[in-house]
């Protein structure tokens, strides 16, 4: 029976691309995890993340999980980039659909002024100043927009830390061949979409890996994280300097959801979720962040408040995105945080015995 089902848990992917994914409208983790201090969130597309980091993660991801061809087709690598004040105008020239061949005074003005470079050159050394340095680098990006783009220095790393993962014995069976796979009989899905409802409220995530042990009717689910954390201090403290605590409680939840409403896998138990990590600092081994039942629980009910992080329970916060749903569809536009909406501004100060004095109350 189990083997009849290999295959067909791929057969019940909810999105049948990555575009279709990130157009999808469901609440997504990257805008849940912020709606608490930010709500006005869900009044406007989140904007694209390119900053390094979140450009490594998703080179490194490819690299584990995408064949070469299809690497090919989605990367360039590129020495060519200019400095930090060249790129902030080729980006503001890109986001504005201006010609950089055409510019004309006053656009020339604009694009320092709004860029905040503030130099002392005339008009004339200004335009040849982005001509030099910005239109090799906006051809690039323009003939290459569903790209990424990197530098064969960043490949480079990202190549090393993706063979940490691929070859360490602690995650390489993360990682193993079809062939493998067969002999075990699990089947093993990379990027793996799926959309599900939590209080009624429609959510989608995208999960690195699930492991699928047909044998044992088990499904792990695992998401794969790189960074600059030395290891120790990823595992203890990236739930909360990173908010995964929400990642973690989303994703289980979810999968658990959306296996529960599969007639063929009914009967599969999800296990708990793993973040899986490798140091770019420490580039030698993963280590692999286990969030157990106690602590899937906790996030939901308990939340984390202490002299550092203050990061309401997962149930809180699906009470604050209700609440705020409601207030955008009753036509409301400014959107303070809900816990200060329902209490009129006001917060009241709680005791923090982590950051009491020996002997304070003695």
């Amino acid at each position: 029976m189990e083997e009849n089902l290999r295959g067909a848990f791929k057969q019940l992917e909810s999105f049948p691309t990555e575009e279709d994914y990130r157009n999808s409208k469901e609440m997504s983790y990257s805008i849940f995890k912020e709606l608490y201090d930010n709500p006005e969130i869900l009044l406007g597309e989140k904007e694209e993340k390119k900053e390094e980091w979140f450009v490594f993660g998703t080179l490194v991801d490819m690299l584990l999980t995408d064949s070469a061809v299809n690497i090919d087709n989605k990367v360039v690598i590129n020495d060519f980039v200019p400095s930090d004040q060249f790129k902030a105008i080729a980006d503001y020239i890109l986001e504005n659909d201006l010609n950089v061949l055409e510019l004309s005074d006053a656009q020339i003005e604009e694009v320092y002024t709004n860029t905040g470079s503030k130099v002392n050159w005339g008009i004339p050394v200004k335009r040849q100043k982005i001509l030099d340095s910005c239109t090799q680098y906006i051809t690039l990006l323009r003939d290459n927009a569903d790209k990424i783009i990197v530098s064969s220095i960043l490949f480079e790393e990202a190549t090393k830390v993706a063979n940490v993962f691929l070859t360490h014995r602690w995650t390489r069976d993360l990682f193993m061949s079809e062939v493998e796979q067969k002999v075990n009989n699990i089947e093993i899905l990379y990027q793996y979409k799926i959309k599900y409802k939590i209080r009624d409220i429609p959510f989608r995530s995208m999960l690195d890996v699930i492991v699928i042990d047909h044998g044992a009717k088990k499904i792990y689910p695992y998401d794969i994280k790189t960074g600059s954390d030395y290891p120790r201090t990823f595992l203890t403290t990236a739930c909360y300097r990173y908010k995964y605590m929400y990642q973690a409680y989303l994703y289980k939840e979810g999968l658990t959801a959306f296996v529960e409403d599969s007639i063929a896998f009914k009967d599969y138990e999800v296990q708990d979720f793993r973040f899986v990590y490798v140091s770019r600092i420490k580039p030698t081994y993963p280590v692999i962040l286990h969030i157990n039942e106690y602590m899937h629980e906790s996030f939901y009910q308990q939340g984390l408040y202490n002299n550092r992080y203050e990061l309401p329970a997962a149930k809180d916060l699906l009470l604050c995105l209700t609440g705020t749903l409601k207030r955008i569809q009753e036509g409301e536009t400014i959107l303070e945080p809900y816990d200060l909406y329902k209490n009129h501004g006001e917060y009241t100060l709680e005791l923090d015995i982590t950051n009491m004095a020996d002997g304070m109350f003695c």
